[in-house]
């Protein structure tokens, strides 16, 4: 992470001229906002492994959903790949996987 900060800092030298890098004018609160990691489908992946135990081959969609109550939320397919090979779609259970860890079959 500091070596991506320093990288930010210097992209800022060259765009602004300015001598203070970017991260030394920002408020903590920023920072730290910049820190903060977004949920990626991989860890939306490893959440259903986890919690639901299952080794079917899993499928997911690129981008997060928005539910209605407006929570972020990946869609992970669980797939059968010998039903697929046998003319099925080999859809076996569909997940929404929300940030705070919930998963929820549908």
């Amino acid at each position: 992470m500091k070596k991506f900060f320093s990288i930010v800092g210097l992209a800022a030298l060259f765009v602004t001229g300015s001598a203070v890098p970017a991260q030394a004018s920002e408020t903590p609160t920023t920072v730290q906002q910049e820190q903060k990691q977004e949920f990626t489908p991989y860890e939306a992946l490893q959440t259903v492994r986890d919690q639901e135990g299952t080794d079917a081959e899993l499928k997911i969609d690129q981008y997060p959903s928005i539910s209605e109550s407006g929570q972020a939320y990946y869609q992970v397919q669980a797939l059968d790949l010998s039903l697929i090979e046998q003319g099925d779609d080999g859809l076996l259970q569909t997940y929404h996987v929300y940030e705070d860890g919930r998963v929820l079959a549908v």
